[in-house]
């Protein structure tokens, strides 16, 4: 079904990622009429799949993410009278897809602020768990920031790691080691 999507011809582009049953489609138009027309082109190839492995799209689960709130309100115009309105309703500033924050220009930033929130929450349970514990060891601290800490800010690395090199990120992670120690 991806190959499907991807092989789709018209005024847009689709990208696809398929994990299990969820399916996330990247489709890119210079304007409103390619954009629509990719996504009822995609719902047209999405929908007898899902059908044919008996499983259900859910309206109210599919959500969208445009480049600006003009671009949501054309695409909610365009759609009102169509059988993909659905689609254009449950527009938002980015999305959560498999534990990834997903913007409209693949900025990781709005992930890693997420993920690094996430991974002070943790440091901040570590902290007390092992402060109870008067006799803790290094080892065990380092333990537990191996164990909980590190998977927390690296989940989906293997996408967004090429941000890991820039300035910022590095700053961030030299502050939150700081806090540990």
């Amino acid at each position: 079904m991806g190959d499907r999507l991807q092989a789709l011809t018209g005024p847009y582009r689709i990208r696809v990622a398929i994990y299990a049953d969820d399916i996330c489609a990247k489709i890119i138009a210079n304007g409103i009429l390619g954009l629509s027309q990719g996504l009822k082109d995609a719902v047209s190839v999405i929908k007898p799949w899902t059908d044919r492995a008996d499983l259900h799209l859910d309206p109210s689960k599919n959500e969208t993410i445009t480049d600006s709130e003009i671009t949501s309100a054309l695409l909610k115009d365009h759609l009102e009278d169509t059988d993909i309105h659905y689609i254009a309703e449950n527009t938002k500033p980015c999305i959560k897809w498999l534990g990834l924050w997903l913007t409209p220009h693949n900025n990781w930033r709005t992930h890693i602020d997420y993920a690094f929130g996430k991974g002070k929450r943790a440091l901040s349970t570590l902290r007390r768990l092992l402060v109870k514990d008067w006799d803790f060891s290094p080892k065990l601290a380092l333990l537990a920031w191996k164990t909980h800490v590190i998977p927390t800010l690296l989940y989906g690395s293997e996408i967004w790691g090429g941000t890991a090199s820039r300035k910022w990120y590095i700053e961030k992670c030299t502050k939150l080691e700081a806090v540990f120690a």
